[in-house]
């Protein structure tokens, strides 16, 4: 009995965490996707943030650029997602346009996250995601580390 225990525990434990050494051993065979940004909302409404995919091309400098979001909602909450620059100052040239309706409470929906960069060159970008009164992810889940960079004007 003890045995069968054991070999449950290890099917339980390792299985998902085989299911992510084939997806890097032969990442063709899993889904694509190609919305950059994946936001998880999980059943105690805590936010996680990742880049699941490639950016939008440079833009003009002083032009929006609009990255598509995907939300993944397992709460099925109508709450109101926020996101804010981490550790911006106004030297740095990077605006942000975030301000969603209230979540509609269905599995998946699309959102958009504006970003303008006001110099050319690449600019490191560090935004936090969540909601009011709900509490932040103390792993830094929350949050999306990238480059970006904009063309100057011709």
């Amino acid at each position: 009995m003890m045995r069968f225990a054991r070999l449950i525990t290890t099917f339980f434990l390792l299985g998902p965490l085989w299911g992510d050494a084939q997806g890097h051993v032969h990442p063709d065979s899993g889904p694509t996707n190609t919305v950059p940004i994946t936001i998880t909302i999980n059943p105690e409404s805590r936010v996680s943030a990742k880049l699941s995919g490639p950016l939008p091309a440079p833009m003009q400098c002083g032009s929006l650029t609009t990255i598509p979001i995907e939300v993944i909602n397992q709460s099925f909450s109508t709450l109101r997602l926020e996101a804010s620059l981490v550790g911006d100052s106004p030297s740095s040239g990077v605006a942000i346009d975030f301000d969603p309706e209230p979540l509609k409470g269905i599995p998946e929906e699309s959102l958009g996250l504006g970003i303008m960069l006001s110099h050319s060159g690449p600019v490191d970008i560090t935004i936090s995601f969540g909601a009011r009164r709900v509490a932040h992810d103390l792993g830094g889940r929350d949050r999306i580390h990238f480059m970006m960079r904009c063309q100057p004007p011709a």
